[in-house]
């Protein structure tokens, strides 16, 4: 157990980080669009994917909640990062979630002084099933995905939108192709496909 939790970073550490880090913005900054991470190898169920995101995002400063599925990932994540892990949602800045069937309640939002002080939650998605359209900063006019999106997702991303510029972010990974896309609180999204 104990070489589990030393084991599993990137191969290449600093580049590694950077190149994850670069890809995560590009995401943020363009909603809808698919990037790759250099891999990375946490304890399972937490993906390569969700593990590089820890391992390029978190720090000793940033408070991270590990839904129940992950815990045997916990100690991996403090041991590369230095990021304490914590049940309280509100004081988590990062939260690495088993799925995305609505926007889980009692994360941070921020508020209207410091709207930066939210989470950001981590979840897996399949991309594929109903057609999504996009709109908002970073997208030229609109863009469309294919997301497994719940209706009840869609409302509760729809009030998050709403509470701008406060509200939560999402990165989420590609369940199969292990790829990030990001949402961002300004992205409206609409289903336009049953």
């Amino acid at each position: 157990m104990e070489s589990a939790i030393l084991e599993g970073a990137f191969a290449a550490p600093v580049f590694d980080s950077q190149a994850a880090f670069r890809a995560i913005l590009a995401a943020l900054a363009e909603p809808g669009t698919a990037h790759r991470l250099p891999a990375s190898a946490p304890p399972a169920p937490l993906s390569p994917t969700a593990g590089s995101i820890a391992l390029s995002l978190c720090d000793q400063e940033t408070p991270v909640a590990i839904d129940p599925a992950f815990r045997a990932a916990a100690p991996w994540i403090t041991f590369h990062t230095g990021a304490p892990v914590t049940d309280d949602r509100t004081a988590a800045r990062f939260a690495f979630l088993s799925g995305l069937d609505t926007i889980p309640p009692g994360f941070g939002v921020g508020d209207d002084l410091y709207p930066d002080r939210s989470a950001t939650l981590v979840a897996p998605i399949r991309l594929e099933g109903r057609r999504m359209t996009l709109r908002g900063p970073g997208i030229d006019g609109t863009r469309t995905i294919a997301a497994s999106f719940t209706d009840a997702f869609l409302d509760g991303w729809a009030a998050n939108r709403a509470l701008f510029p406060r509200g939560l972010d999402l990165i989420l990974v590609d369940e199969i192709g292990g790829a990030v896309l990001a949402l961002p609180r300004t992205t409206e999204v609409t289903c336009t496909s049953r």
